[in-house]
């Protein structure tokens, strides 16, 4: 499916829409961990040069029990995720960026996506020496709603 990413490649950014997953195969890499995306073949170029940001209105993940939680920016309509992108077979694609859940996410999940302050957007877009920096950050704190009210037909 085609997302809208901002990219950066002359320095301006502009809003693009992308394919999500990198395809190497039959199933696309929709996710790069931070830890070691600078070092693995599929994104090391990408983290040097090719760095997007996705905005969202925020984003779900289930826990243990199969409860789904949407998680969310507080107090901001937007939540920015760090993203790499590239061209596959002349396709535009894109993955995000995960780390290590913070405070705000441990109890639902171990890993979260990367995201970024929007005033890291433009450091995260066009510095190749902050991002490993950014790399290496704390998300900050979302918030969570737990939409837990699963109907039974049966």
């Amino acid at each position: 499916c085609k997302m809208p990413v901002l990219v950066a490649p002359d320095g301006k950014t502009t809003p693009e829409l992308y394919t999500w997953g990198f395809r190497t195969g039959a199933r696309p890499v929709i996710n790069a961990k931070a830890e070691t995306a600078a070092e693995k073949p599929m994104f090391k170029d990408c983290v040097a040069s090719r760095r997007c940001v996705v905005p969202s209105t925020g984003f779900y993940e289930w826990d243990g029990d199969h409860r789904k939680h949407y998680f969310t920016m507080p107090n901001a309509a937007v939540l920015y995720m760090a993203g790499l992108y590239d061209i596959r077979g002349g396709v535009p694609c894109f993955c995000i960026i995960t780390t290590a859940a913070n405070d705000s996410m441990r109890e639902v999940h171990d890993r979260m996506p990367l995201v970024l302050a929007k005033d890291q957007l433009d450091s995260w877009l066009n510095d190749s020496d902050a991002a490993p920096d950014i790399l290496r950050m704390t998300p900050p704190k979302l918030d969570c709603l737990l939409l837990d009210a699963q109907i039974m037909l049966w």
